[in-house]
């Protein structure tokens, strides 16, 4: 249960371009985050928050989880390794995304996803599949 129970911080992980990023602009009901096809829009953690009377719910969009190697040979930001680990540090909750319409990460969890997973488990997640045709 959250410290305060009128507030819910909800953390989207997922590999890159799993759609993190729409499916907060969806849940916010405008586009608060940039969305486009390439990968790695995200850079580093964002925050929206939907209010409804008392209650708020914080949406913390995450950069796609990658691995350090792929962090080092394509040279990227450090905040794209390090954010999605420090936005799980406050989570109360994790909506972890899976890309399905991807043929290569659709029926797994890429170890990166699993070891955060793994060293939070205390935080419940759910799964959400999407892309779904």
């Amino acid at each position: 249960m959250p410290e305060n129970p009128r507030v819910l911080r909800v953390v989207l992980l997922g590999a890159p371009n799993a759609g993190k990023s729409t499916l907060s602009n969806q849940l916010l009901g405008r586009k608060v985050f940039p969305v486009s096809k390439k990968v790695h829009t995200t850079r580093s953690q964002a925050l929206g928050v939907i209010t409804e009377k008392e209650a708020q719910v914080i949406l913390l969009d995450t950069p796609g989880l990658i691995s350090p190697a792929k962090q080092k040979r394509h040279n990227r930001e450090l905040s794209l390794l390090e954010d999605p680990w420090k936005s799980m540090e406050s989570a109360d909750l994790v909506v972890v995304l899976v890309d399905v319409s991807d043929k290569w990460t659709r029926k797994q969890l890429s170890p990166q996803l699993l070891q955060c997973l793994i060293q939070f488990s205390q935080v419940p997640s759910i799964l959400v599949m999407n892309k779904i045709a």
